[in-house]
């Protein structure tokens, strides 16, 4: 089993961006940008040793479900961008959007 090392950094944040954007929870997050449909950025509360620690990001595009693809571009040490778009590979926003990050602080 892997355990966390002391100089571990956690950010955790759950979202909405379909209509006005709205944080449901977070923990390491210090704000969330709009960069245009399907596109979001969020934006660390710490920084992170260098820009090679790990996301998870998923999301449900409206109450109805389905697949969607969400994903991060461009991380930087204090923020991540997040790209959410259709199975018609189109940007859009989304009514829920999960994102977690790990590594080094």
């Amino acid at each position: 089993m892997a355990y966390f090392g002391q100089n571990a950094l956690q950010v955790r944040i759950a979202y909405e961006t379909l209509g006005s954007y709205s944080i449901y929870d977070s923990y390491g997050v210090s704000s969330l940008g709009d960069n245009g449909t399907g596109f979001s950025e969020v934006n660390f509360s710490s920084t992170y040793a260098n820009a090679n620690y790990a996301v998870n990001a998923n999301g449900q595009q409206d109450s109805g479900g389905g697949a969607r693809f969400c994903t991060f571009k461009n991380p930087a040490t204090d923020h991540c961008e997040i790209e959410f778009r259709s199975l018609s590979n189109s940007s859009l926003d989304a009514l829920r959007i999960c994102v977690m990050c790990s590594g080094d602080e």
